[in-house]
């Protein structure tokens, strides 16, 4: 039974408040799982600790999605995903995911509620796109 004020996070297994942002959370794990990430390899709102990254972070940062990917033999970060509740990106919010982006996943992300934009860097500048790609595609756009 489902609860109008309540959402399932399939990734953390447990049922949170329905607020504006964490339906767009909860929008983009669905969205993630139907795309082939791996569940065990999706971490929802966990803070980000200096050993993910080559710079220490304020306490109490804390990421909205983070995917990761196997390189080598060991897990690294893949994909860096903020949710706003909001229905246009701006960039504060776009300097806020650059921000927490010292642990190095390739691809960043902003999601709202009428938005998606995916976001990366190649050797002829930044591109972008409008939707979440599969999995395997960022997996593989990283081992080129």
């Amino acid at each position: 039974m489902t609860s109008p004020k309540k959402l399932y996070d399939p990734i953390r297994e447990f049922w949170v408040a329905a607020t504006p942002e964490e339906v767009v959370r909860q929008r983009c794990l669905q969205k993630m799982l139907q795309l082939g990430y791996p569940k065990r390899w999706i971490v929802v709102e966990a803070s980000l600790h200096p050993s993910l990254g080559e710079q220490s972070l304020a306490i109490g940062r804390r990421v909205d999605i983070l995917a990761l990917y196997l390189k080598g033999s060991s897990l690294a970060p893949l994909l860096l995903i903020e949710c706003k509740a909001s229905t246009s990106c701006s960039p504060a919010a776009l300097q806020q995911v650059m921000g927490y982006n010292s642990i190095g996943a390739p691809f960043l992300a902003l999601a709202g509620s009428e938005y998606f934009s995916l976001r990366w860097k190649e050797q002829t500048g930044e591109k972008e796109l409008f939707y979440l790609p599969k999995y395997q595609e960022l997996v593989n756009a990283c081992m080129h």
